[in-house]
C-alpha cells in the first residue's frame, strides 16, 4: 500500500511541475504588462530623446500624434521596436 502512495505522490510532483512550467511559458509568452511597459518607456524616454534634441512633455501631443511621432523617430534614430513600444505606452499613459 505504500508503494501505491509514493507513486501518486511522484505522480502529483511530476504534475505540480508541468504545471509551473507551463504557466512560466505562457507568462512569458503573454510579455510584460502596460505598467511595466509604461516605466520602461519612461526611462528609455529619457535615455533616447536627450540624445538629440529636449524630450516633450508627455501631455503635448495626443495620442495619434504621438503614434506619428515615435514612428517618425523609430526610423529616424532606428530605434527597436521594442523600445518604441514601450514609449508609446508610455506616453499614452500620460494624458
Amino acid at each position: 500500500m505504500r508503494e501505491g502512495k509514493r507513486r501518486w505522490a511522484g505522480v502529483g510532483a511530476l504534475v505540480l511541475a508541468l504545471a509551473l512550467t507551463f504557466n512560466l511559458v505562457v507568462t512569458e509568452e503573454r510579455g510584460p504588462t502596460d505598467a511595466q511597459l509604461a516605466s520602461r518607456g519612461a526611462e528609455l524616454w529619457g535615455e533616447y530623446c536627450v540624445l538629440c534634441h529636449n524630450a516633450r512633455s508627455g501631455s503635448e501631443f495626443n495620442r495619434l500624434e504621438w503614434d506619428t511621432l515615435l514612428l517618425h523617430m523609430r526610423v529616424r534614430a532606428n530605434l527597436p521596436a521594442e523600445d518604441a513600444e514601450a514609449m508609446r505606452v508610455y506616453l499614452r499613459s500620460s494624458h
